[in-house]
């Protein structure tokens, strides 16, 4: 099927996919969870750069959106559309679709002057899933009916992804720099 992906400020449903809660995965000897939000970050990665490279082409994205619903939702698909139109076009050609990755380069910690370490490394950290404070109070019927359906299709994915032998990857590019920050190591 398919599903939103979310971090941990949102609810599980069965059609919004969230991370295990960190003392799930700490408590999870078989390391299924930890595998589960992996992959989840993996594809939430992907879809936050798309948004970033949206972002950083078209300015009227810049600042908030001054528009009722209905205009701002046709402003999004015009600017949707002219980026997939230039990306196929190769129209602008003073922007090189390099400089579109979701890299340390495009980050707003070079905006403010921050700049990479003596020996390559960047200094911005990352931020990861699993930090954000959960909501308060007593869920309703409902709201606990689409938590369980929600865990119910988490946990197939996650008993697919085990079955199948995927798994974090023990190599994967990461490393500290000396402040204590995670960059990504492409060589």
């Amino acid at each position: 099927g398919f599903y939103l992906l979310g971090d941990s400020a949102y609810n599980l449903s069965p059609f919004l996919l969230v991370p295990y809660r960190v003392d799930d995965v700490k408590s999870d000897n078989s390391d299924m969870y930890d595998t589960f939000n992996f992959y989840l970050s993996s594809s939430r990665i992907n879809i936050e750069c798309a948004f970033g490279e949206l972002v950083t082409r078209w300015g009227i994205l810049w600042r908030t959106l001054r528009f009722n619903l209905a205009k701002s939702q046709r402003v999004i698909q015009v600017c949707m559309l002219l980026h997939n139109f230039v990306k196929e076009e190769s129209a602008m050609d003073d922007l090189d679709s390099s400089d579109f990755h979701c890299r340390p380069q495009n980050c707003d910690a070079q905006e403010e002057g921050h700049d990479a370490t003596t020996n390559g490394d960047w200094t911005f950290p990352l931020v990861t899933d699993n930090n954000e404070p959960t909501p308060g109070g007593r869920p309703t019927i409902l709201q606990e009916d689409l938590r369980v359906r929600g865990e119910t299709i988490r946990r197939s994915i996650t008993i697919h992804l085990q079955v199948h032998g995927l798994s974090r990857p023990v190599y994967n590019g990461m490393k500290y720099n000396q402040y204590g920050h995670v960059f990504f190591d492409d060589s």
